[in-house]
């Protein structure tokens, strides 16, 4: 992770992002076919009992029996270091250091070839690679950004840092079975077709990477330096230290920006972990927060909380009939207008399939939610123009009150619900209350 990952019968990961992507464009589903590494994916391609990798490189040993399209992913190579380490700008500083990378990869020959004094150490995992770093057995691990940055976050925060950019990239493409040349035209068309919209997005939602270029203390004590001979050659050195104070400059610039596009991706990330990618409304997780808060305000000011739990009748038809890129449609354009039916104080929400949820705060009374749920049954029935489609739909509305109904988040949520499939019973595109003696 975060590239790809396959795990309780779930691929995951940037891989899984646009593998969806290139589905839609091939019109054609693809299966993902499990394998323990890279060693076992490599045979069962050259067997045929694979047909693609959905992330590779045109390198060996696969050029024999694969070919490879176009990059659409490209993947910064970096040095992973210690926290205390001075920030790396070029192999050249650190010929004497030993080095990890993972078996099997074809960059150490790239680097030996330019560096031919550095030591490689080969691990047999990034994991492992990882962990020689923390007890000091070599100086640093090569890898793709995203992969250990991920990996640093999640086990070796604060004591393992993105060290140094090696200024190699890893461009990779689709690489399809080689006995099959339409195979290959198919996948060409669908990478060269990935936009950058579609690219910013998949690494936004997976990748947020602390980057850590530290001051550069030698740097520091070489200027130092040369202000002390300035006192004697003055003239003669002037040049050299107007030059070295441009290049502090050029790092400190170069750090700032670093800085201010982390913090950028690390907003974008944080608000893809609490919204929901289709609508952009806030989903489960984040709903829960908005309702625990709405509760607190309602004790110390003594009003009560609504939560409608909404659930669109029917919409599985429409999914089976016009297909699901007619149903996105539809969920995307329900969402616009709960929200614009709503005041700014209260939150909706997208739960799950066609679930929404709707919290109404500083609620005086029940005439009050009459006159926002017919609102919105009136809002949800207007037709929805979609190619040559009219679609009108409906909806069924359960409605739970705080503390009437329930104190606690999750109880409120539950009764609404158990309201909304009341209110199906009745003959859908209606609404009901939470009422204990008649639901249960």
């Amino acid at each position: 992770m975060p590239i790809e990952k396959f795990e309780d019968g779930e691929y995951s990961g940037i891989g899984a992002d646009y593998l969806k992507i290139l589905q839609q464009k091939i019109e054609t589903p693809i299966q993902v076919l499990p394998t323990k590494d890279w060693s076992e994916s490599l045979v069962k391609a050259k067997i045929r009992e694979c047909d693609i990798f959905l992330i590779s490189m045109a390198v060996a040993p696969q050029q024999s029996f694969m070919n490879v399209t176009s990059p659409y992913l490209t993947l910064p190579v970096v040095l992973a270091t210690k926290r205390d380490v001075m920030y790396v700008s070029q192999l050249s500083e650190i010929v004497d250091k030993k080095l990890g990378l993972l078996e099997g990869c074809d960059l150490a020959k790239t680097i030996k070839d330019a560096n031919p004094n550095i030591e490689f150490i080969m691990a047999p995992s990034r994991q492992d690679g990882l962990q020689m770093v923390s007890n000091n057995e070599i100086f640093g691990f090569i890898e793709n950004l995203y992969s250990l940055g991920h990996e640093i976050q999640k086990n070796y925060y604060g004591e393992l840092k993105i060290g140094g950019n090696l200024g190699i990239e890893w461009n990779m493409g689709v690489a399809t079975r080689n006995d099959d040349p339409m195979l290959y035209q198919i996948f060409q068309q669908a990478a060269l077709s990935v936009t950058e919209h579609d690219k910013r997005n998949i690494l936004n939602r997976w990748t947020a990477i602390e980057y850590v270029e530290d001051f550069n203390y030698q740097l520091l004590w070489q200027v130092v330096f040369g202000f002390v001979l300035l006192l004697m050659t003055f003239f003669f050195r002037h040049h050299q230290v107007v030059t070295h104070k441009a290049e502090i400059t050029l790092k400190n610039n170069e750090l700032a920006k670093i800085n201010q596009e982390l913090q950028s991706q690390k907003s974008e990330v944080q608000h893809h972990a609490d919204h929901d990618f289709l609508t952009q409304l806030p989903n489960r997780k984040k709903v829960n927060e908005l309702l625990l808060h709405a509760i607190e305000i309602a004790k110390r000011q003594q009003h009560k909380v609504a939560v409608l739990f909404l659930d669109l009748d029917e919409f599985k038809n429409i999914n089976d009939t016009f297909g699901h890129s007619v149903g996105d449609q539809i969920l995307m354009k329900t969402a616009e207008r709960l929200k614009k039916r709503l005041r700014a104080s209260d939150s909706v929400a997208r739960i799950g399939g066609d679930e929404f949820l709707i919290i109404l705060e500083d609620v005086k009374d029940t005439q009050m939610v009459d006159i926002i749920a017919n609102t919105i049954l009136n809002e949800i029935q207007k037709p929805i123009q979609i190619q040559d489609n009219q679609h009108i739909n409906s909806t069924s509305i359960g409605i739970a009150f705080f503390p009437d109904d329930g104190e606690k988040a999750t109880t409120l949520i539950n009764h609404a619900d158990k309201a909304m499939y009341h209110a199906k019973q009745q003959g859908k595109n209606t609404y009901q209350y939470y009422k204990k003696a008649d639901i249960g």
